[in-house]
């Protein structure tokens, strides 16, 4: 009976000692705008014994009143704090920044900027509504190097596009490169307005442009489209611009009397007939009888200062389970 009564002390101050070694400690884990965080990993530091956050980020545990908290969860900041014989620990959560210009996506994967050998070129937004145009490709043009934007000359109409110059795939004069856009194939992006662009990504050698196959022969144009953000209040931009557009570089013309001293002066009969044909019809200058008299520049004739204008409206917002982004 007395070696019973010897052991029932001793288990009875084990277990005070036991308590005066735990404390039990709960909180709340939020994030920077001040709501709960579901999941996060709340860990004894040293140890594996820990939980995590339920669905309003509240959190218990047991643990001794001089351990380490850490609190961790992705995207965020992970945090130790020291208990110090504290039973309530709420915590707020940083976002926690990465720097995405040192990651390029390649395909299955991404791989450091360092690292990368392919011929990419990328171009932000910022860059492209810098340069007014009426198709997104226009805007690249110069900023580009290997890329070739050549205008047809037709009002409204896509300019074409090499990559790498001229190439032979599918024919027909059908030189376009692959646009991809969000993922998806197009064969023209005339349908995407240069405000909806948040990046253009030119892959130009083979390497880059592998994953896509044939349809990558003639170079691969990468766009990703401008996205809301998450738990954002809706936010209406507007974005538009008035201007003229006047023609630069044109080729000076030659007047009469410097085109009727090279045609004649070349020997070439038809374009001496070209003169006397244009004496016969427009008659002899008044100050030189052997010059036509007519003396048009057609390029001042056919071009004029041209308007141009643009007008933009986005919609963009989300909330915790889904973004948006509108534009016209």
């Amino acid at each position: 009976m007395k070696k019973l009564f010897v052991v029932l002390n001793l288990l009875l101050s084990v277990s005070l000692l036991f308590a005066q070694n735990t404390l039990s400690v709960k909180g709340k884990v939020t994030d920077a705008k001040n709501e709960a965080v579901p999941g996060v990993s709340v860990l004894v530091k040293g140890t594996m014994q820990g939980t995590i956050t339920d669905v309003d980020g509240l959190y218990s545990l047991q643990t001794s009143p001089q351990a380490t908290l850490v609190f961790s969860f992705v995207g965020m900041q992970t945090q130790e704090i020291p208990v110090n014989n504290h039973s309530t620990i709420n915590v707020q959560l940083k976002e926690q920044s990465f720097n995405v210009e040192e990651v390029v996506v390649v395909g299955y994967g991404t791989q450091k900027v360092k690292d990368l050998t392919s011929s990419i070129s990328t171009i932000k937004s910022e860059d492209l509504v810098k340069t007014p145009a009426g198709q997104a490709m226009q805007s690249l043009q110069g900023k580009v190097a290997g890329l070739q934007v050549v205008s047809n000359g037709a009002p409204g109409n896509s300019p074409t596009i090499r990559v790498r110059g001229i190439g032979s795939y599918p024919g027909n004069n059908n030189e376009a490169p692959l646009y991809v856009v969000d993922g998806m194939f197009f064969d023209n992006i005339d349908f995407l307005n240069p405000a909806d662009i948040a990046s253009i990504s030119v892959l130009k050698d083979a390497s880059a442009a592998a994953i896509y196959g044939v349809r990558a022969a003639n170079g691969v144009v990468l766009i990703e489209t401008k996205s809301g953000i998450s738990s954002q209040k809706a936010e209406i931009s507007y974005d538009g611009y008035y201007g003229t557009q006047v023609a630069q570089n044109v080729l000076k013309m030659a007047n009469a009397e410097q085109f009727t001293t090279m045609a004649l002066e070349s020997g070439s009969a038809a374009d001496a007939s070209f003169i006397l044909n244009a004496m016969q019809r427009y008659g002899r200058s008044r100050i030189n009888p052997n010059v036509p008299d007519v003396n048009t520049d057609w390029y001042k004739e056919i071009l004029r200062p041209a308007q141009i204008q643009n007008h933009s409206f986005g919609v963009a917002g989300g909330s915790q389970k889904t973004t948006y982004s509108l534009g016209t």
